[in-house]
């Protein structure tokens, strides 16, 4: 996560448990599938005080789970909601299990899939990219310097991996097919394109069992002009889903929650508020929407000159000026709690 998503943790409350269990990268590396080293950035050219967070996402949800349950919330799972109506004074929501719930408000925060946007704004499913990706961490014990997050680039394929605490290391690779994943989920399937790769990316996958590998195709929206109605909105992915590749998906959802919180908090009338914090998001989500498909468009290439040019071009950047770009998107000025 980046030093957005660390202050919004610091502004829950959660960040001092949450940072007993992860892991603090300085160190970003880019190189290519060959090995040659394209960029090296450290987190400290983002600004004074930066910060990068990297969790295991149980270890995440935990924290935040316990931490709403001390605040007195109630939390109940596998419950499906189908559908939702209100009136002038409440929303009933509908689950698959024949209950029902009657609410004050609703904040849909049901994922890319969600149920409450499909209810509220009825604008068909989210657009798969043209890549996919299979996801994994570590079982096995690797030498993965600490401090480091990686990223590889190759022709329509990057890897990308991290430390998440406890001795482990998150890894993803993703692959461009207009055709998906086509239920290619096992760590053979992973090796058949990566294994070749310079190390340690072969260590990494062959450190995971298949029981901990998942395929996903990756789905983004175009940002939506609307996201609520009277006493129902909604946040993170169920509001701007984006592609993973500027790392701001969950960065934006945390940010959503600050604002959200905040906005509830300053004025009492919770159809107001919940106006309020739409027009506060809505731009500055776009706006990570847009610019994660930039960067997918540039390292995700499958044209060999495009590649070419990438590879070539990455290394006279000056990192600090690569930083300060990330800076520029990372670095936010949050409303207080």
């Amino acid at each position: 996560m980046y030093p957005n998503a660390v202050n919004a943790l610091k502004q829950m409350d959660v960040y001092s448990d949450i940072a007993k269990m992860a892991s603090f990268p300085s160190l970003g590396k880019y190189l290519n599938s060959k090995g040659k080293v394209l960029v090296e950035m450290n987190v400290a050219d983002f600004g004074p005080g930066a910060e990068a967070i990297t969790v295991h996402r149980h270890d995440l949800q935990k924290v935040l789970c316990d931490k709403a349950l001390t605040l007195g919330a109630r939390i109940h799972f596998s419950k499906d909601c189908w559908t939702l109506e209100q009136d002038k004074d409440s929303v009933t929501l509908h689950f698959a299990d024949d209950t029902q719930v009657q609410s004050d408000i609703v904040i849909g925060a049901d994922g890319i899939h969600s149920k409450v946007r499909k209810n509220l704004l009825n604008d068909g499913e989210p657009r798969y990219t043209g890549s996919f990706a299979w996801r994994g961490v570590t079982s096995q014990l690797v030498s993965y310097p600490p401090n480091l997050s990686l990223m590889v680039f190759g022709r329509g394929k990057q890897f990308g991996a991290t430390p998440v605490g406890k001795n482990r290391v998150y890894w993803f690779a993703t692959m461009s097919d207009e055709r998906g994943h086509r239920d290619r989920r096992s760590k053979s399937d992973v090796l058949k394109y990566f294994g070749d790769w310079t190390d340690p990316v072969n260590e990494l996958i062959d450190a995971t069992k298949d029981s901990e590998i998942l395929t996903h195709n990756l789905y983004d929206r175009d940002p939506a002009l609307k996201w609520g109605e009277d006493r129902i909105t909604i946040l993170g992915d169920a509001a701007h889903p984006m592609t993973p590749f500027m790392g701001q998906g969950g960065c934006q959802s945390l940010e959503d929650a600050i604002a959200l919180g905040h906005c509830m908090k300053v004025n009492s009338n919770p159809v107001e508020a919940l106006r309020d914090y739409e027009k506060m998001r809505q731009s500055r989500t776009s706006d990570f929407v847009y610019q994660s498909r930039k960067s997918e468009a540039m390292t995700m290439s499958t044209s060999r000159i495009a590649t070419m040019l990438r590879d070539a071009i990455l290394p006279m950047v000056p990192s600090k000026l690569l930083a300060k770009q990330l800076h520029t998107l990372a670095n936010y000025k949050m409303p207080e709690l």
